[in-house]
C-alpha cells in the first residue's frame, strides 16, 4: 500500500464540486481517505466524496484528505510526473473528469 498524503498534489477547479473517484494508471484501486485525531486515538476513514469550493485550491496533504494507492506497482521519486484523473460531479449531480499532472514532491 503507498500514500500520495506526503506527496502535495494542487490543483483549481472553477465551481463547486465534490470528487468521487480517481484513476492512475499504475495503480489498480485508489481510495479517498481523510485522517482525523481525537483527544485518545487517531484513524483514517475512507470517504466517498470531498467537496471542493469554487475558486478554492484543494491540498492532498499528511494528516488530511489524502488518496492511498493500493496494488501499487513501484515507487514514485521526487520529481516524476504522475497523471491524475479525477471524476467530479458537481452541484446538479452532473458527472464531469478533470485530469492532472502531478509532480511528487
Amino acid at each position: 500500500m503507498k500514500t500520495l498524503s506526503k506527496k502535495i498534489l494542487k490543483f483549481l477547479l472553477f465551481f463547486i464540486a465534490f470528487l468521487i473517484t480517481t484513476e492512475i494508471f499504475a495503480a489498480p484501486d485508489i481510495k479517498i481517505n481523510n485522517a482525523w485525531i481525537a483527544s485518545t486515538e487517531e484513524g483514517d476513514d475512507m470517504s466517498h466524496e470531498i467537496k471542493i469550493d469554487h475558486d478554492k485550491t484543494f491540498e492532498f496533504k499528511s494528516g488530511g484528505s489524502h488518496l492511498m494507492l493500493m496494488d501499487f506497482k513501484g515507487p514514485l521519486k521526487a520529481g516524476q510526473k504522475v497523471k491524475i484523473t479525477l471524476h467530479f460531479k458537481d452541484k446538479k449531480n452532473q458527472p464531469f473528469d478533470k485530469s492532472i499532472n502531478a509532480i511528487i514532491k
